[in-house]
């Protein structure tokens, strides 16, 4: 997704996914049986199952056949536990790949928008084979640690003031 389209859309996500949790968690008749039913479900069920209600929002691209996840949260509940709410939302990450720049939750591929858990750990997509360091690379324009998105590193110290991971150059762009 280009920064363009992605910066256009980044407001009504942000809104959807507020008042799509309190809509989960409100105390209306109808949130409260979604969460007893959770609960029950999951009380059947046993404690080797964890049940989960998720919304996800998602953006398909017709052509290549993808879809892309842009806001995902839910309700989760164990054993006959009062449900709780989750979110799956990643932040968004940049990277150039052949040129130009794409935009992508950070646990996403930029090319194929596959799950890639771990990217600096695993550079290469195990979905479309794009090795970040040869095909792509994070683009860093901001002092956010790629990592760990909670300390800051910069060209001139690339070791996180949080979690010390260094920034190999050869996997990022700064810009």
């Amino acid at each position: 997704m280009t920064p363009d389209k992605y910066d256009a859309i980044r407001p009504y996500l942000d809104d959807m996914s507020m008042i799509l949790e309190k809509m989960l968690m409100e105390d209306t008749d109808n949130a409260k049986q979604v969460r007893y039913s959770l609960m029950e479900i999951s009380k059947a069920l046993g404690p080797d199952f964890a049940v989960d209600l998720n919304v996800v929002v998602q953006a398909f691209a017709s052509r290549d056949q993808r879809a892309l996840p842009l806001v995902e949260l839910g309700l989760s509940a164990t054993n006959g536990d009062t449900p709780y709410s989750h979110a799956a939302d990643c932040t968004p990450q940049r990277y150039i790949v052949g040129g130009s720049i794409h935009v992508v939750p950070h646990d996403r591929c930029p090319k194929c928008w596959q799950p890639w858990m771990n990217k600096f750990e695993h550079p290469t997509c195990e979905h479309c084979g794009i090795t970040l360091g040869r095909d792509c690379k994070v683009l860093l324009d901001r002092d956010t640690c790629p990592h760990c998105e909670e300390g800051q590193v910069s060209m001139r110290t690339p070791v996180c003031d949080v979690c010390g991971y260094e920034v190999d150059p050869k996997m990022v762009t700064w810009g």
